[in-house]
């Protein structure tokens, strides 16, 4: 997923540096090496480093297959973005219910992120948070209906989480853009 999420951040964002983390470092060098292939600077960061990497980060993105938490809250400053796209069942989870408690959540689906992924149902079952406290999924942000971080409360230090579970519209939306994408193409 690394492979796909770099160029997605980046076609939005000016990312100025990129540090790649896995459980298993060989991996985390190929993407590094694969990166610089294409010609985009990034770097390792080596397991005892994971703390202090996150901690300076502007956007973390997660996308693991971990069964417990790999980020803590303690380590994110203020106006980080946590992007979840791993822990897609209920016993894995790739955050700490600290990031839950602090972070402004939004989701992709609130019935899938609450059915299908331990990062709301743990805290959600050891009351660190409640359904309120995710605050809009991607219906209301593509129809209007929530303005994301632009409508939170001091904006540029507010933490904000994002969780997705995956959805068919998603996939719908993807083909629908690929396949006008194609057409304009001529291809």
């Amino acid at each position: 997923m690394a492979r796909k999420l770099i160029p997605a951040h980046r076609s939005v964002r000016d990312i100025d540096e990129i540090w790649v983390w896995n459980h298993n470092e060989v991996a985390a060098q190929k993407l590094v090496d694969e990166l610089a292939e294409s010609g985009v600077e990034a770097h390792l960061c080596s397991q005892g480093k994971l703390e202090q990497v996150a901690s300076r980060a502007d956007i973390i993105s997660c996308a693991t297959l971990a069964e417990t938490p790999i980020v803590s809250g303690q380590w994110l400053k203020p106006g980080a973005h946590l992007d979840l796209v791993g822990s897609f069942t209920p016993k894995m989870r790739e955050a700490d219910n600290l990031t839950m408690q602090m972070g402004h959540i939004f989701v992709d689906t609130r019935y899938g992120a609450l059915h299908e992924t331990g990062d709301l149902i743990t805290p959600l079952k050891e009351n660190a948070i409640t359904e309120r406290d995710i605050l809009a999924e991607f219906a209301d942000l593509c129809g209007g209906r929530h303005r994301g971080r632009k409508a939170l409360d001091n904006p540029d230090e507010a933490i904000t989480v994002f969780k997705s579970v995956g959805d068919s519209r998603e996939d719908l939306a993807g083909a629908m853009l690929a396949y006008q994408s194609c057409t304009s193409q001529g291809v």
